[in-house]
């Protein structure tokens, strides 16, 4: 993917999406297939284990958005896959997708 690409997505995260924005995440690798997204450790977004271990709301959070752009960008026509091409920036759609 293009470094536009990634950067678009960037910020439709932090300004579409509420709980990712929170979260602070970003995205550190966006390839055809496969996207790595992460947050900053906080202490909050840990159970309170010795060790903390990462709440498993967060570590889902991540795995279902990494998952569903992953497979979204193995689409040809990314409106079809739920990313809307505006003239700044794709946003994230919520709209149904087929796979």
């Amino acid at each position: 993917m293009s470094p536009d690409v990634v950067k678009q997505l960037q910020v439709a995260i932090e300004d579409e999406h509420g709980l990712l924005s929170w979260l602070g995440t970003t995205i550190e690798t966006v390839e055809q297939g496969r996207v790595v997204l992460s947050v900053p450790y906080d202490e909050k977004l840990t159970n309170a284990t010795e060790p903390p271990t990462v709440h498993g709301g967060v570590a889902a959070t991540l795995a279902d958005t990494a998952g569903a752009l992953a497979v979204r960008s193995t689409f040809d026509d990314r409106r079809r896959a739920g990313w809307r091409r505006s003239t700044s920036r794709p946003t994230i759609s919520n709209a149904p997708t087929a796979i």
